[in-house]
Parts: structure tokens; C-alpha cells; sequence
């Protein structure tokens, strides 16, 4: 299929043709620094990520309005643990902090706390087109769970490892092991002489993100009837179809990709350490690529990471990390814009919100704010 690259640098600079955006914002944590130096010492292994669990980081949650190129409102609503995924959709509010989600809603006095053994380092959550169900993407332990928002029950689940992903590395020793939380299994492949991890009891068993088989690190609802997951260490957007949970490659050549979405006349994705988003249609892939980008500072001058990106309409809107901005481009007619936001923070996911929904967001403050 044919490649076409298209530098950002090409397009015309021009914060005025961008609409104002009201933006609700998940900050994995406050202190950007010392994720950057763990990811620096990470890139000296042929598979990135920590071998070791980290001491989970402080983040939170912040309303922002962005006009003209610049943030021109914000504020703090929670400082939450490893705060990662967030939703909203009309009255409803979807949260994620380390191994637990938050649902608001306006029509509720006090959030539900959706629990699960299974949760592990939530990165992203998605209402379905009714509101009616919640898409977790349960990244430290290779998982993918929907749930119902009316009483929490799982509708849904897709375990990479039962579904043939379920190879690990671990850097510092060298070794492969295969992943299950099948006892029967665990026996019959140690006697078959593998190397096997038993995940039994998942909520004392972690797996640091250079041990995980898959780091599925986004899910999206796809077309009807599907999901479309990013793989993070074979850098790659699959999609699953829910109903017989088979799946298969549909973009693959990305590095450490984030947000695989449909888009337009096909999907786009997030090229994370690649710094590029990544539009694949029927006829062609076009990268649309940063790397020429002014604005990052000398410790990452030679990095790229492209957090996520979504949309507002057809403009695309991506998290820029190594220049702490987002970045809003309009492919079509070749506009784009930075806009800074705090650079100790680390951005993980944000949403557009078409209303501002204010009640929404008092109520979101003031239960954290207690």
C-alpha cells in the first residue's frame, strides 16, 4: 500500500482558524521529569518499559479552555492516583485512577466506584453510543473489559493471553515465559518444558509494562460490532470482533502506537514514539509527521511521543509530550497550531466537550475536593 508523509512544517501556522474547545484532561502525574528520565533509561533495552513496578504517580483532573492558541481558563477539579482514561458523554462522566473508575453523572448525588480484580493500570475508558456501557482497556494485565454503567456487571471480556497473544520477554533476564491465569494450562506448559507466569491473584501479581504480552494501551469502539485496541510492544492496531473475540492486524508499523480510531473514509492512529498521527484508508496510509516540529527541549531532542490524539470533527487534536502542547492540525485544509500547556505535566488523555456541562464538573470537584 502506498505511503505518504506529510510534514506538519508544511502546513500554515494559524491559532485563529481554530475553533475554542472546552477540554477535560487526564494528567498521568505532576512531575513529567521523572517519567522522561525512566523512559530514557528504558530505550537502552531492545523492549521498552520498566522491568520493576513503579511507585504509582500523583496526576489528576483539569477543566480547561483553550482560544487563540493558548490556554485561557483552567483548573485543578482532583488530584488522583495515575489518573489515565476519561469520557463524556451527556451528563455522564467516565474517570479512571490506577485500578478504579469513577462514573458521574447529573442525575446522581455521589459517583459510582467501579471495582475489579482485573483492573491493573486503567489507560483508557469510552462510553458506547448510548451511554449504556463502558470500554476499559486494562492495560497492566493485557485486558479488555465492558461494563454495564447501570449495575457495573462485565458484558464483555477479552483476555489477550486466551486469544494467542501471550508471549513476555523480560529484558533483564533474557528469557521468554508464557502468560495464563489457567491453572490446567500452567501445568501442561511447564511440563511441555516452558517457562510459564501463573496470574492467579491479580490484584498482588503485577506485571511492569516490559513484562506484559500484549500492553494493549487504548481501546476504541470500531465499527458496530468491534474494537479497535493498540498494541504498544508489537506496534500495531487490531481489531477484535466482540462477538467470537477473533481479531486481526489493521495497521501495523508503529512504534509504541496509542489511539487507534475510525476516522473519516478509515482510522487513524497515534505513532507515539514514531512522531507521527497516522491516517489509513482503503487506498493509502499518510503520516502526518512532527518530527520537524520546533519546541522541545534538549533532553528529548532526539525523541518523539505523541501521547494520543482524538477529534473535533475533522480537525485532529494530539498530545505532544516532548513539547508539553497539544497540537491541533486540519488535514484537508493544512492549518495547524500548538497550544503549551504546564510543562511538569504529563498529559495522558483528554476529551472534547461540546457543552461544557458545569454541573457536571462541580460535581466532579467537589467530590474530590473533600
Amino acid at each position: 500500500m502506498k505511503i505518504n508523509t506529510i510534514s506538519l512544517t508544511d502546513f500554515k501556522k494559524d491559532a485563529a482558524y481554530f475553533d475554542d474547545v472546552n477540554l477535560l484532561v487526564a494528567v498521568k502525574s505532576f512531575d513529567l521529569q521523572a517519567i522522561r528520565k525512566r523512559y530514557v533509561e528504558s530505550r537502552k533495552r531492545s523492549k521498552a518499559g520498566s522491568v520493576e513496578r513503579r511507585a504509582p504517580s500523583q496526576g489528576g483532573i483539569v477543566a480547561m479552555t483553550l482560544a487563540d492558541g493558548q490556554i485561557v481558563e483552567q483548573k485543578i477539579l482532583a488530584k488522583i492516583t495515575e489518573a489515565r482514561g476519561i469520557d463524556v458523554r451527556r451528563g455522564k462522566c467516565a474517570l479512571s485512577s490506577e485500578d478504579k473508575i469513577y462514573l458521574f453523572e447529573e442525575s446522581t448525588d455521589q459517583p459510582t466506584e467501579i471495582e475489579h480484580p482485573w483492573f491493573s493500570y486503567i489507560h483508557t475508558v469510552k462510553f458506547n453510543d448510548d451511554e449504556s456501557r463502558i470500554l476499559v482497556s486494562s492495560s497492566g494485565l493485557d485486558i479488555l473489559l465492558e461494563l454495564d454503567v447501570a449495575d457495573s456487571a462485565v458484558t464483555w471480556e477479552w483476555l489477550a493471553w486466551e486469544h494467542g497473544i501471550n508471549m513476555a520477554d523480560n529484558p533483564a533476564t533474557n528469557s521468554r515465559f508464557v502468560l495464563t491465569r489457567n491453572e490446567g494450562e500452567a501445568e501442561r506448559l511447564r511440563n511441555a518444558g516452558e517457562e510459564v507466569m501463573l496470574i492467579t491473584q491479580p490484584k498482588e501479581q503485577h506485571l511492569p509494562t516490559a513484562l506484559r504480552a500484549a500492553f494493549i494501551n487504548s481501546v476504541e469502539y470500531g465499527e458496530p460490532g468491534s474494537v479497535l485496541a493498540t498494541q504498544f510492544h508489537a506496534g500495531r492496531v487490531i481489531e477484535i470482533h466482540m462477538a467470537d473475540k477473533t481479531f486481526s492486524p489493521v495497521l501495523d508499523g508503529l512504534t509504541r502506537p496509542h489511539g487507534g480510531m475510525l476516522y473519516d473514509d478509515g482510522m487513524i492512529a497515534t505513532d507515539t514514539a514514531g512522531g507521527a498521527v497516522v491516517h489509513k484508508t482503503a487506498e493509502a496510509v499518510t503520516r502526518f509527521d512532527f518530527t520537524a516540529l520546533p519546541g522541545k527541549s534538549d533532553d528529548t531532542k532526539d525523541l518523539e511521543w505523541l501521547q494520543t490524539s482524538h477529534l473535533n470533527d475533522k480537525v485532529i487534536i494530539t498530545i505532544d509530550s516532548n513539547r508539553t502542547a497539544f497540537v491541533f492540525f486540519d488535514p484537508q485544509n493544512k492549518k495547524y497550531m500548538t497550544v503549551p500547556f504546564d510543562p511538569n505535566w504529563a498529559v495522558q488523555d483528554f476529551i472534547v466537550m461540546d457543552d461544557p456541562q458545569p454541573a457536571l464538573i462541580k460535581k466532579i470537584n467537589q467530590y474530590f475536593d473533600k
